[in-house]
């Protein structure tokens, strides 16, 4: 089936009908409650804690936190302490892109914490930006290990 006729079939069925077939296909939904997020992050922070001494937290905002605005589940994440001491260590984002922002965006507020980045595979030329601005890569391969330790320099 062509991406055209499928879009168009789509777009033709009755809303409806568009919606039960949604529910039916793609159950999985994302809720984000900055209200919750505390409470949820220790709730994994005391599981923790069952398996570990003094864990640490980092917490995934890519694709803009989920639609929620990664700044602020960032910053509200950084701010969660459990016995006056902070236990979220710093957050991850998926892309070079996101990373970079979301680091503008923190310096804007003063706001300072690890970042890392989930690609694994780092667009030939990034390792620049990585270290402008910071950010802690998740490497794959050998090469792009010494250009980011060449471009650290």
């Amino acid at each position: 089936m062509s991406a055209a006729f499928h879009n168009s079939a789509v777009q033709s069925l009755p809303q409806g009908e568009l919606q039960e077939i949604v529910k039916a296909t793609r159950p999985t939904r994302a809720a984000v409650n900055l209200d919750h997020l505390e409470t949820n992050l220790n709730a994994f922070y005391s599981h923790l804690t069952a398996h570990a001494a003094n864990p640490k937290l980092l917490p995934i905002v890519k694709a803009n936190g989920y639609g929620h605005g990664a700044l602020p589940l960032a910053v509200q994440a950084l701010n969660v302490t459990k016995n006056n001491e902070n236990i979220v260590a710093g957050v991850a984002v998926a892309t070079l892109e996101e990373a970079v922002m979301l680091r503008q965006q923190m310096e804007s507020l003063n706001v300072s914490c690890p970042l890392l980045l989930l690609l694994g595979v780092l667009p030939k030329g990034s390792e620049g930006l990585i270290a402008k601005y910071q950010i802690s890569p998740s490497i794959c391969h050998a090469a792009s290990l010494r250009r980011t330790i060449q471009a650290s320099k």
